[in-house]
């Protein structure tokens, strides 16, 4: 610790990862790169020309469809980054360049546990700079009909997030689950969890672009209430568990961990932007702390 202060980190050498983009179908190549104190999480398209880079920060979102997807003020993107993200927060990684040959993160099995595994490979060293955390002072909600999320004061940071959109489709129930922040505790009982989807929505999704490269191998696939891949579920409720890892990817475009406490019902990416987009637009409701 700097002067009994928590201190940022980032990673001790170059994590080299490769997979499948599940919108695109296509195979793309990322390097998570140390990144220099105070710098957050940067992307960078080495695929194009002058290597552009992308901010990772909450008013950069350009699309919530699915997944969570940065635009830069050239209009270069990179999308599916809120996978990786969260597990870089689960880390308390600060800061990272991330280098990738395409314009989308690898999704690799639909989780953040291999990205955890690749990172905890090479480990993590500490930077002279002190940590800041965003400190939540006053409710900030975002509603529409049956689905909300909203952040509200607390010491530390919490999730409760409950989940009914299934539209009466058969067999597939209500889920619920509270979580309290712990790096350890992501890692076993969040990280694992799959993004899912269902069977009849598939043709829809690639009539517009969107999931090429879904398969078995990297989502939980749900037919007419069943699961379809033969190993089945994780955890009973991984559904839910894989929106609280949604939110914490979501979450960390913010720019600094949060002390305070996350509520969802039926929430996802673009309400998740529009509530940063909300709390960073009323500064009374928050404050820069550091521990």
């Amino acid at each position: 610790m700097l002067n009994n202060r928590k201190i940022q980190r980032t990673v001790s050498h170059a994590v080299e990862i490769d997979g499948i983009g599940v919108h695109s179908g296509e195979r793309f190549s990322m390097t998570i790169c140390p990144g220099e104190p105070d710098t957050g999480f940067v992307f960078q398209r080495t695929d194009l020309a002058h290597y552009p880079l992308i901010r990772g920060q909450w008013d950069l979102v350009s699309d919530t469809r699915m997944c969570t997807q940065l635009t830069n003020d050239k209009g270069v993107s990179i999308g599916t980054v809120e996978h990786l993200l969260a597990a870089l927060v689960a880390l308390e990684i600060d800061n990272a360049l991330i280098q990738v040959n395409g314009p989308e993160i690898p999704i690799l099995d639909g989780s953040s546990i291999d990205f955890i595994r690749a990172i905890k490979n090479v480990g993590l060293s500490d930077q002279e700079s002190v940590r800041s955390y965003l400190k939540v002072l006053s409710p900030i909600e975002i509603k529409e009909e049956t689905r909300f999320v909203r952040l509200e004061p607390s010491d530390h940071l919490n999730y409760h997030f409950s989940i009914d959109f299934f539209g009466g489709r058969e067999g597939m129930k209500p889920q619920e689950r509270s979580w309290n922040w712990s790096s350890s505790s992501f890692e076993k009982n969040i990280a694992p969890a799959r993004t899912f989807g269902f069977f009849e929505d598939a043709q829809k999704l690639q009539a517009i672009g969107l999931a090429k490269g879904a398969s078995l191998e990297n989502a939980i696939v749900i037919k007419e209430g069943a699961v379809l891949n033969t190993e089945g579920l994780r955890f009973p409720d991984e559904f839910v568990r894989h929106k609280i890892l949604d939110a914490v990817g979501d979450l960390a475009l913010a720019g600094a961990p949060f002390l305070g406490g996350y509520i969802s019902h039926n929430g996802g990416h673009e309400l998740n932007n529009r509530l940063l987009r909300k709390i960073f637009a009323s500064p009374k409701s928050y404050e820069m702390v550091t521990l």
